[in-house]
């Protein structure tokens, strides 16, 4: 007994023991409950004192304040001394009601007021309903038996027992009054125990005992059956839907009955402020006034309502209120700081005092100050040590005040993460801006390149010009430059491969020939080097462009300096912290709540929350990452920037932390990573990585170049990275910010580190910078490796240095991997074969005996390349064989227009056309006049073009030496074996060809053999006949006359005048118009006696018709009418001719009146006009002027009886008598 004892008591003493170890453990939390014990409240406490002490005349009391002024703790330190006071006479009971659970219903436009603030009738329901429900739970049943308003009880186990044992006797007694005898034989009873009088007696007192005592319970709950249903949690309690929606109204009775059964006299009421609800105040109010005024209720009740100051805005509150008694809040702006710093003494952890001060203007709550400081214990305990306190109380306290914000700041969302977010987006915006400029400059780049080309055309323009004044010194006049047979300008001559034949030394061009009236083609020799010094005497043009190179190479260098400190520039951007960003007013707090957003600006400007702001809401415990390491994790899961250089320890463990597809972005790329990512085995993160890095982004290219230039690695970074980024090398030559030096360390690190395969992908289209660099079997790469490269891409050099290997010289020339030019030519020809000037003068027929079989192959299959790049470039090329030149011209793989050219440029004469197949070529030979002007030649063309003469073979006659050649040649008149005459054909064509210059034409007609009788004078012109007449290929015959009369008019005439005595032979042939007739008389080339022959041969009437020939021979008769003798009739015909002179006229009439009838006389004198025509009317006597000629022709005509007679002093003519009469 006694051990029990003991065992007990150590029992005791020991929870005691642990219970004060507990309390010596000082924790600094602080609970934010009310408490009772506040301190410098006693004014507070006495002013309750005093109004509750008058409960007469004050029945509502309102205690007002802010939120967290501590009027909930001076209530309760007043409830705790006034429970103190065990002897009082008038002691208080208080009942304390809260409605902090409820959310403040939020509030549309238009429902506040400035007097009243209502919320909706079911808002005020719930209200009423839970100060209901607060009141009836604070009792139990037992005290309040007689309400309606029933809870669920919670029996214990031995009133249940009880009950049990009640009902069980109860049934039992039952049985014993219905079948007494029954329970006797049940129970096997020898005598009649149960259904004695005793036993009914006994059975029937406890039977109505125990129904007594259930209709007695039972009374109480029949009460107020109309009640249908009321929710108070675990009640549920209906409500008739005919009651008033007001729940206090419709239980005032229930209520009353509370407080008539209960010593409650004063009723806390709390947080009901914050419904903003007028009108819950006023029904309260009524209740308390109802209270007060029922008899039943024998204590005085106050209602205290803890209350916000701006609860009321008007004097509205002093109405509702006996008695307020205001609270002044502990902590405000003022001095939150100081409260702070006072929590803060002792502790370990030392904050900032600037930090307190900033954040006090935002804390003017002490219950939140308290969980700040709880809250900021839990924060440093859990989170790692070594972070910076301050920022850890910084983004406390922005818990605090502004929770959903900070719960969205987890999420990445919320107006303080946008405001750090804005940092990547002002960031991002900057770079595009950064990145804009340096896209202006790189196509800067682009124009001062081609500013470049424009000013090497200018200068080359000089040289040009200058060569053009040479020409128009000693050339006739010129009317354009010539280049492939076309009218080219100056410009034309200023790119690289045309100024290549200027510097060569000769230029082509047009001029005009007056004298031939014609446009004609020539070429000009000089020497360039006189060119230069003409143009420039102190510099050459190699030294003038080089000039114009460096300035452009120094101005290009000046834009990429530029670019790379653009480049530069984003990276400071990139390293700038969100602190500079906001100080520097790149970026903006948006924010609709003026408050938050002050408390935003102030923490990020002054650095208390920043970008690592993770590190201060989340818990970290350093293992397999160190710090470092975790950062950098927190900075790829958030898709930041990436900062290349960022060290990191415990790469490997980041490997497998870091999911897949992270390594498709650009957070990812950081030279320690990568480095351990190309030795390691994740070969899926190494594919996704790289893939990335071939994507050609701004940021992926930047990460490559600072990696190439850093890493240990670069072997097989450059290997790894050639197999995805096929595309390496175009983009490299492409991008012009790369100078020529970094753009040839990229193509060397490619070429010795990529392999075969890679190399081929990468330059199968891009091969270009290899086949012009110089260096490429001098480079210390496996010359294997570059032989095998060469040979799968087949890559043709255009250049190569001379100092290369002689078995990389041969293995070039053995497999044709050189392009054919002329530099790389020299290069490879062996040096014991080279000649030089065989080389320059006939490099074809040079190369064809040389015996290098392997460069003729090749020069053979690329014939238009070969003609092209050497033949053509050697301007001094014009003397190949004949026969070499003759093959040339064969080959049918050569391009017709590089034989064009090439004809245009080899002096070499075709003796014999017909050596030439080809019919084109034959044609070039002749409009190039590279062919011997013979009339063999010439007809076997005339023959190939089946009978006619082609535009080239025109060209070759029209040319003056041509045809002057072919002029001191006449054409056979051989015949072939059909007995044809070989050059008939050919004869006709050159007659009838118009095409043909009137120079050339007049040389070429006068080899003819043959003499026509016609031609075809729809091809013939009037000019070109006079030309075939002049040299005697017209037959002076009637069938030629005639052809001529017919198509040429006058020229018959000029056929006359060949050979006018055969004319004169066979005159009675010829038929001879008036038109004839006037040519005859007016040539020049026929005397008059000839002239005059015609005229007794033709018809009178084409003499008359004719004034001019009528008058001509008028006056040759007059002139000796002996010797120029025509017939009567024409003599009558002539005297007769109006128009022809009177005098003239007359004095024919004077030779020949003796044979003249009167009639024909009056005729002739009609004919005469006035006056004479009235000499024929004997009813006239006309005057006639007086003259010699008159009186002569006057005296006749008496003779002839026309007249009687002429005076003399009248001079008027008279006739006889009779004639009047008549």
């Amino acid at each position: 007994m006694m051990k029990r004892i003991i065992d007990k008591c150590k029992q005791i003493i020991g929870k005691q023991l642990f219970e004060n170890k507990k309390e010596d453990i000082q924790l600094p939390y602080i609970p934010l409950s009310p408490t009772d014990s506040a301190e410098d409240c006693d004014v507070y406490l006495d002013a309750l004192s005093w109004a509750l002490s008058n409960k007469k005349q004050i029945k509502n009391i309102a205690i007002s304040g802010p939120y967290g002024s501590g009027k909930s703790s001076i209530l309760q330190t007043f409830i705790k001394r006034e429970e103190h006071k065990k002897w009082s006479f008038h002691k208080n009971h208080f009942l304390n009601i809260s409605l902090a659970t409820f959310e403040v219903p939020k509030k549309s436009n238009g429902q506040e007021n400035s007097n009243h603030h209502t919320c909706d009738n079911d808002t005020q329901r719930l209200i009423e309903l839970s100060l209901l429900q607060q009141l009836f739970y604070r009792e139990t049943n037992s005290k309040i038996p007689d309400s309606r308003l029933k809870k669920i009880q919670s029996l214990k186990s031995w009133k249940l027992f009880l009950q049990t044992i009640v009902s069980m006797i109860f049934i039992f007694s039952l049985i014993v009054l219905i079948l007494p005898n029954e329970m006797d034989y049940f129970f096997n009873l020898e005598e009649s125990i149960f259904a004695s009088n005793i036993a009914k007696y006994i059975a029937l007192t406890v039977s109505l005992v125990i129904l007594f005592v259930f209709f007695y319970k039972s009374s109480r709950s029949i009460i107020g059956l109309s009640i249908k249903k009321l929710n108070l949690k675990g009640t549920e309690i209906e409500i008739d839907k005919n009651i008033s929606k007001s729940i206090l109204n419709n239980y005032i009775d229930e209520i009353i009955y509370f407080f008539e059964a209960t010593n409650y006299n004063v009723i806390i009421i709390e947080d009901l402020d914050r419904f903003g609800n007028s009108e819950v105040f006023t029904k309260l109010r009524e209740i308390n006034l109802l209270i007060n005024n029922s008899k039943k209720v024998k204590q005085d009740i106050v209602f205290i309502y803890a209350i916000k100051d701006d609860m009321f805005l008007d004097k509205d509150r002093a109405k509702f209120f006996d008695y307020m008694l205001p609270v002044i809040p502990i902590v405000n702006f003022s001095n939150s700081g100081d409260k702070l710093k006072k929590m803060l003494e002792g502790e370990s952890i030392k904050i900032d005092n600037d930090l307190i001060d900033d954040l006090s203007l935002f804390v003017d709550d002490m219950r939140l100050l308290y969980n700040i400081m709880n809250e900021f214990h839990i924060y440093a305990t859990k989170v790692n040590q070594q972070l910076d306190m301050n920022k850890l109380l910084a983004i406390i306290v922005y818990k605090n005040l502004f929770p959903k914000d900070f719960t969205d700041l987890s999420e990445n969302k919320g107006e303080l993460f946008e405001t750090i977010n804005s940092k990547n987006k002002y960031i991002e915006n900057a770079i595009n801006q950064i990145n804009k400029q340096i896209e202006s400059i790189k196509e800067r780049l682009r124009l001062s390149d081609e500013s470049f080309v424009s000013d090497i055309k200018d200068l080359r323009t000089l040289y040009v010009s200058k060569i053009c004044e040479k020409i128009l010194e000693k050339a006739p006049p010129l009317v354009g430059l010539k280049d492939n047979d076309e009218k080219v300008s100056i410009e034309h001559f200023t790119d690289d491969n045309t100024f290549c034949k200027i510097k060569g030394g000769n230029l082509d061009y047009y001029y005009f020939d007056h004298h031939y009236n014609g446009r004609y083609s020539n070429s000009y020799s000089f020497e360039f080097n006189e060119i230069e010094k003409q143009v420039n005497s102190n510099y050459t043009y190699d030294q003038r462009e080089k000039i114009i190179a460096d300035k452009q190479a120094n101005k290009n260098n000046n834009l990429r300096i530029a670019i790379t400190n653009l480049q530069k520039q984003i990276g400071r951007i990139r390293k700038s912290s969100l602190r500079e960003i906001l100080s520097e007013g790149k970026i903006k707090i948006n924010c609709t709540d003026d408050k938050k957003k002050e408390l935003i600006d102030i923490l990020l400007r002054n650095g208390y929350i920043n970008e690592n702001y993770l590190d201060y809401i989340s818990v970290f415990h350093e293992g397999a990452l160190s710090k470092t390491d975790y950062q950098f994790l927190i900075n790829v899961k958030r898709e930041l920037s990436p900062q290349f250089d960022y060290t990191l320890n415990k790469k490997e463990e980041l490997l497998k932390r870091i999911n897949l597809y992270t390594f498709e972005k650009e957070c990812i790329l950081n030279f320690d990573l990568v480095d351990a990512l190309i030795i390691s085995q994740y070969t899926d993160k190494t594919d996704t990585l790289f893939r990335q890095l071939a994507n050609e982004h701004e940021i992926t290219i930047k990460f490559i170049n600072e990696y190439i230039d850093k890493s240990k690695h670069k072997s097989m970074f450059v290997n790894q990275l050639c197999s995805y980024w096929n595309n390496i090398w175009r983009y490299i030559r492409q991008e012009p910010s790369y100078t020529d030096g970094r753009k040839e360390q990229y193509f060397l690190l490619i070429l010795k580190y990529a392999t075969i395969n890679d190399l081929y992908n990468i330059f199968d289209e891009n091969g270009t910078y290899i086949k012009n660099y110089r260096d490429f079997f001098i480079i210390h790469v496996d010359n294997k490796k570059k032989q095998k490269l060469v040979e799968k891409l087949g890559i043709v050099f255009k250049t190569i240095s001379p100092d290369s290997p002689a078995q990389d010289l041969t293995f070039l020339m053995q497999n044709s991997y050189y392009e054919i030019n002329i530099e790389m030519l020299k290069i490879i020809i062996p040096k014991d074969k080279f000649e030089q000037e065989n080389f320059n003068s006939k490099n074809y027929s040079y190369l064809k005996n040389s015996g290098l079989n392997d460069i003729v192959e090749y020069i053979e299959e690329e014939i238009n390349t070969y003609v092209e790049k050497i033949l053509l470039e050697l301007r001094g090329n014009t003397r190949e064989e004949l026969e070499e030149y003759t093959i040339l011209l064969n080959n049918s793989k050569l391009n017709i227009k590089l034989k064009d050219k090439l004809i245009q440029q080899i002096e070499t004469i075709v003796d014999d056309i017909s050596t030439i197949t080809g019919l084109d070529e034959a044609h070039l030979l002749f409009q190039y006049s590279k062919v011997r002007p013979t009339w063999g030649n010439v007809q076997t063309m005339f023959a190939n073009d089946e009978d006619s003469l082609s535009p080239s073979v025109i060209t070759f006659l029209n040319q003056g030496n041509n045809a002057i050649a072919l002029a001191r040649n006449k054409m056979t008149t051989d015949k072939d074996e059909d007995g044809v005459e070989i050059y008939s054909k050919l004869c006709k064509a050159l007659m009838h060809e118009n095409s043909i210059n009137d120079r050339s034409y007049k040389l070429l007609v006068s080899s003819i053999p043959w003499c026509y009788n016609s031609f075809d004078s729809n091809s013939i012109s009037y000019e070109r006949m006079k030309v075939l007449i002049e040299n005697n290929k017209v037959n002076k015959v009637v069938a030629g006359y005639d052809f001529l009369r017919q198509n040429y008019k006058g020229l018959n005439i000029q056929l006359i005048e060949k050979a006018p005595d055969k004319f004169i032979e066979i005159l009675d042939q010829l038929e001879v118009d008036t038109s004839d007739m006037e040519k005859i008389i007016t040539s020049s080339q026929l005397n008059v006696e000839t002239k005059f022959c015609f005229v007794n041969a033709v018809d009178e009437d084409v003499i008359i018709k004719s004034t001019y020939n009528s008058k001509f021979v008028l006056e040759n008769v007059l002139k000796n009418s002996n010797k120029y003798s025509i017939c009567e009739s024409l003599q009558i015909q002539l005297i007769n001719r109006i128009g022809l002179p009177v005098t003239d006229r007359i004095n024919l009439f004077l030779q020949i009146h003796d044979g003249i009838d009167n009639d024909t006389i009056k005729t002739f004198l009609i004919s005469l006009g006035n006056p004479y025509d009235e000499i024929a009317n004997p009813k006239k006597s006309p005057k006639i002027k007086r003259n010699a000629l008159n009186s002569v022709f006057m005296n006749i005509l008496i003779q002839k009886g026309i007249i009687t007679s002429y005076s003399e002093k009248t001079n008027q003519v008279y006739h006889s008598k009779r004639d009047i009469e008549q």
